[in-house]
């Protein structure tokens, strides 16, 4: 699944509408204001430089040359989470920095970006999970809630506070200006370096879970934050759900050893795929970053992509839920879930979670998301030309070209579309074995359907199209062609795999 993306292509024209402070001036002693813009005509860059309690922050902006930046409007707009002078002090405390000039250019641009958001967020958009995009490092801001009575302010005016990765309190929300938001924080937001292993090991209490992924050798997948694939550079994305020490002892299970027996599981085997606690162990990383905000109730792939675990999203977080008493489930601990890392999310799950084996299950596979797709830059664009100098490892065609229309006339947004005589073979994601009905969100002429090498017949994409039964006996990746029959246009979105009962 991926993250809604940001359309950037229609022009934003801004509603700025002035309104009277709901708790006062800057010397309010309330530390939580809704702000007004002071005027239609200032940006950014304008307001933090205009207020010496963010005065550190503007001089920051300023030595990195980035004042430019925020006075320009984008057409997505910008969020920007201004740290108090207070909040950065601390920060140069914590880092043994005297000011911002013992940063090198570098260190100093990422602490910013970390606190930039290409895009305009309201603290109304901000719920238990995530914020809907990255910062402009590529990492998205974890978001939960803090009681204001379990804060270090004073005051009855709040019931609870926005936190921002387990750290910064938002403490002056939704200041409009021209070209984005401003929220105020009272600390700074962590830079992410470390990857999800790392992090895990270094919390305390899952002692048995990190031996484990040491023992079965799935460290080093969880290890690694960047990959080439196609040439191009892009960044891994997982999801640990993790078992803590507590969980385990109430199992009986205080050691990977009484962990491995209650498996049945060979000690001196643990790095075999086919082994009980290598099994298991790959069962809790799934394949994608998923924060609370990003689940639904949908399947969700192991790294491997040879099993899902089941997600149901009614009254709780429910994963893998009792077919015959939905009330049996195991759940999240949510105060211990949430963890940001530089590639995915770390969250505690209150049950051992063992594995299931799944059947068919439904999928609907975008055919544009694939990592030599989604890791190019295609800001500003309608729609993308590959070449064949260009191949996509996942993608043969033949033809005058491949686009990739990030918004066509049709409304297949994300799509792939050729002109004119072509044909164009896809190879999906593994697809769990079983008997479905496949189907296309296409538009297309008269074409030759092929799957797996076999011809089908003759495929017209109408919209949702289909195109047939078909039962296969392993879990593994499959292979759609279409061979247009009549000069025509292509505009091909994803492929629906709907599990026959």
């Amino acid at each position: 699944m991926k993250k809604t993306k940001i359309n950037i292509l229609h022009s934003l024209r801004f509603s700025l509408l002035l309104s009277v402070l709901v708790y006062g001036a800057m010397g309010c002693e309330d530390p939580v204001n809704f702000w007004s813009t002071d005027s239609e005509e200032m940006v950014l860059s304008e307001y933090i430089a205009a207020y010496d309690d963010y005065s550190e922050f503007a001089e920051m902006l300023d030595e990195a040359g980035l004042n430019s930046l925020l006075s320009i409007s984008l057409e997505t707009g910008m969020t920007v989470f201004v740290p108090t002078n207070e909040a950065i002090d601390q920060f140069y405390a914590d880092n043994g920095y005297s000011s911002y000039l013992d940063m090198d250019t570098d260190e100093l641009k990422n602490f910013l970006y970390t606190h930039m958001i290409p895009s305009q967020i309201s603290v109304s958009q901000i719920g238990l999970g995530s914020l809907p995009d990255t910062n402009v490092v590529g990492d998205y801001i974890v978001s939960d809630f803090l009681n204001a009575s379990e804060s270090e302010y004073d005051v009855d005016t709040v019931d609870s506070y926005v936190r921002l990765n387990k750290t910064a309190l938002i403490i002056d929300e939704d200041v409009e200006v021209a070209n984005g938001y401003i929220h105020v924080i009272d600390k700074t937001i962590p830079l992410i370096t470390k990857s999800v292993y790392e992090t895990l090991s270094e919390m305390s209490g899952y002692d048995i879970f990190t031996e484990a992924l040491e023992m079965t050798g799935l460290q080093d997948t969880l290890n690694d934050i960047y990959f080439d694939y196609g040439g191009l550079a892009g960044r891994n994305r997982y999801t640990i759900l993790a078992v803590d020490d507590n969980t385990f002892a109430e199992h009986g299970i205080t050691s990977v050893s009484q962990l491995v027996d209650y498996l049945g599981g060979d000690i001196n085997n643990s790095s075999d795929p086919n082994d009980a606690l290598y099994k298991y162990i790959e069962y809790h990383c799934l394949s994608g970053t998923y924060y609370l905000s990003d689940l639904s109730t949908n399947s969700y792939f192991i790294i491997s992509k040879d099993n899902v675990i089941s997600m149901t999203i009614t009254d709780d977080y429910k994963i893998n839920p009792d077919d015959s008493d939905r009330s049996i489930y195991t759940g999240f601990k949510i105060e211990e879930s949430n963890y940001p890392a530089k590639n995915g999310a770390i969250h505690t799950i209150d049950d051992l979670l063992e594995e299931e084996q799944s059947g068919a299950v439904y999928y609907e596979w975008e055919l544009t998301d694939q990592l030599d797709v989604i890791n190019r830059d295609f800001y500003g664009l309608d729609f993308y030309k590959f070449s064949q100098d260009e191949p996509l490892v996942n993608v043969k065609w033949s033809g005058d070209y491949l686009l990739y229309y990030l918004n066509p006339p049709n409304k297949l947004s994300n799509s792939f579309s050729m002109l004119g005589y072509w044909w164009i073979e896809v190879t999906t994601p593994k697809i769990m074995k079983g008997k479905y009905d496949v189907s296309a969100k296409c538009k297309s002429p008269s074409c030759i359907l092929y799957v797996d090498g076999v011809k089908q017949g003759v495929f017209q994409g109408g919209g949702d199209t289909e195109m047939g039964t078909f039962e296969w006996t392993e879990t593994e990746t499959h292979t759609f062609k279409l061979v247009t029959i009549d000069y025509g246009t292509l505009f091909w979105k994803s492929l629906i795999f709907d599990p026959v009962k």
